[in-house]
């Protein structure tokens, strides 16, 4: 079983790490992204998820700093405390989490089925993989990382949604995944 587990994540793993970044040179990203992130600090309602719906853990604040166009978070808040890790570039439209910069990959429009409801935003992605695209895979060899960020706004609640998955594979064994969603106001 997890054999089968781990070949299917590295399937996975090497499927997006081949796909074509789309590179837009859209402004809008930029404007949208800008107009989310206007407010000098916002609450944060950190999620849980019970039966796959979504619940306030903890609440929180952060502060929201500009310098140019890159815009940083800074907060007091130790369950908050990833967000300072959280760098985004707004003029070479791209994230930096963790000291990972992370490409623009595509816009994202979520219907109301989706675990948030409906919600339009951005998505950024990095994997990385020690396996070229015509090797071998060897489920005990493989060592792959892949992080994304999402950024949007939930249409129903008018709620900022962060969300951040982080999943790595070290010599075939999955380390523990980070992953969390926010919401700002």
């Amino acid at each position: 079983m997890r054999s089968r587990i781990l070949l299917l994540l590295s399937i996975i793993f090497v499927a997006a790490s081949q796909s074509t970044f789309s590179q837009h040179g859209n402004s809008s990203q930029v404007k949208f992204i800008d107009s989310l992130l206007a407010k000098d600090s916002y609450h944060v309602e950190l999620l849980g998820f019970k039966r796959k719906v979504p619940v306030v853990q903890s609440t929180g604040s952060v502060q929201v700093n500009r310098n140019a166009n890159v815009v940083t978070f800074s907060t007091t808040d130790n369950n908050l405390k990833f967000l300072e890790s959280l760098k985004i570039d707004l003029q070479n439209e791209m994230v930096v989490f963790r000291n990972d910069t992370l490409p623009f990959l595509d816009e994202v429009i979520m219907p109301a089925s989706s675990l948030f409801g409906e919600w339009n935003g951005y998505t950024w992605l990095k994997t990385t993989s020690n396996t070229d695209q015509n090797e071998v895979i060897i489920i005990d060899k493989q060592t792959q990382k892949s992080t994304q960020l999402d950024l949007g706004i939930v249409k129903n609640t008018n709620k900022i949604l962060l969300r951040i998955n982080c999943k790595e594979i070290v010599q075939g064994y999955s380390k523990t995944p980070f992953s969390i969603a926010c919401y700002l106001n």
